[in-house]
């Protein structure tokens, strides 16, 4: 029931809304617009505040850490950064094995290649960015989040992101043609935490033809009693590699200012 404070300005708005139902309009829109400008914000506020584990999680699957290799022979590491001083020389990324300056017993992973292919399917043409990532390594459980179907698991398959499959008019199963590249079977939707929207397409390494430039990077699984400790870190920057423990990640606020 409407309280009676409340009937005078009904009655007035009531009038107003038939003497000028455009004004109206107007008033209802100038009105709605910040607040749904204000759920817009605060959703995207919530959909972007990640716990320190969600976070970890997105950027490093379930490895212990990440490791990137340098062109810089000497590095100094800040947080999860680094800088290299002035007269540090210079080396070919490719020349290093940085698998000789862990903990034996260490296991490897790339992270995932980039590049970009052109997708078909039926009289639909569209660029996508190609993901290379071996989806059957544990190491890179949760750098793709799955939406429907499954990852791919063979070679010839892919998984698409929503918006990719959108522009495709596709689902989480059917064909598709790369440039170059044999038929593709899609087997699922996915996408990468960060970047739901992205157009997308993901598959196991050597599908699209990407070329793995820059500095290497890789997924670090320590052997039982090994720890991703500043020590370890301070090691591996000594040589010009970047190792960021997933401890970084979890507890920020124990790696930060740190210089080696």
């Amino acid at each position: 029931m409407i309280g009676s404070r409340w009937r005078p300005p009904l009655r007035i708005a009531r009038r107003t809304a038939r003497r000028s139902p455009g004004r109206t309009v107007l008033v209802a829109a100038l009105v709605a617009a910040p607040v749904l400008g204000a759920t817009f914000l605060d959703t995207a506020y919530r959909t972007a505040e990640l716990t320190p584990a969600a976070e970890a999680t997105r950027a490093m699957g379930a490895a212990d850490a990440t490791l990137t290799v340098t062109p810089y022979e000497r590095i100094e590491v800040y947080g999860t950064g680094y800088g290299s001083p002035a007269e540090v020389g210079q080396r070919d990324v490719q020349s290093v094995r940085p698998e000789r300056l862990l903990p034996a017993g260490t296991r490897l992973a790339p992270l995932p290649a980039r590049g970009t292919v052109r997708l078909a399917s039926g009289d639909r043409v569209t660029l996508a960015t190609a993901v290379e990532l071996d989806t059957t390594d544990p190491l890179t459980a949760g750098l793709l989040a799955v939406r429907a179907g499954r990852l791919p698991a063979a070679a010839g398959e892919v998984a698409l992101s929503p918006k990719m499959a959108e522009r495709l008019r596709l689902g989480d199963v059917g064909q598709l043609r790369a440039a170059g590249r044999p038929a593709l079977r899609v087997v699922g939707l996915a996408a990468e935490p960060g970047c739901r929207s992205c157009r997308l397409a993901a598959a196991l390494p050597g599908w699209s033809g990407a070329d793995a430039t820059g500095e290497p990077g890789y997924l670090v699984h320590l052997p039982a009693g090994a720890v991703a400790d500043r020590q370890l870190q301070d090691r591996l920057a000594a040589a010009g590699v970047l190792l960021v423990p997933r401890d970084a990640l979890l507890h920020p606020e124990r790696w930060q200012d740190q210089a080696v």
